[in-house]
């Protein structure tokens, strides 16, 4: 398999998942088969602030390669600025999640409205042209 530029031996991916995914973790797939791995879902807003608790969820050793570190945050500026810190700081693929902040109590028929819609747009552009 391959994603862009990046071969992936196998056919195991592992899934990103929040509160899971830590480096043990990582490497316990990856010892038995795992081609392509996600590290936890980190806040760009946090690699901006230098965030010492994001660092540990950054730590990434060579033989996990190729991984995606998974991006979260609802600004463009800030998603973008956080890709390219990102960017060659490490052996990484980059996938930069969009998630749009959205009040937990708003209903679910008002979720996808154009300005989440147009939001996500904004962040993905943003972050693909760093």
């Amino acid at each position: 398999m391959r994603i862009g530029n990046v071969d992936i031996k196998g056919n195991v991916v592992l899934a990103p998942m929040a509160g899971v995914t830590d480096l043990p973790f990582r490497l316990l797939c990856k010892e038995n088969g795992c081609g392509y791995l996600y590290t936890e879902m980190v806040s760009a807003k946090a690699i901006m602030y230098n965030n010492k608790n994001t660092e540990s969820l950054l730590t990434v050793t060579e033989g996990e390669n190729p991984i995606a570190v998974q991006l979260f945050g609802s600004e463009p500026e800030v998603m973008a600025e956080a890709a390219k810190r990102m960017e060659g700081s490490m052996p990484i693929m980059l996938r930069v999640v969009a998630r749009p902040m959205l009040p937990i109590r708003m209903p679910l028929s008002m979720v996808l409205t154009m300005d989440a819609e147009e939001a996500c747009w904004a962040i993905l552009s943003d972050a693909a042209e760093a």
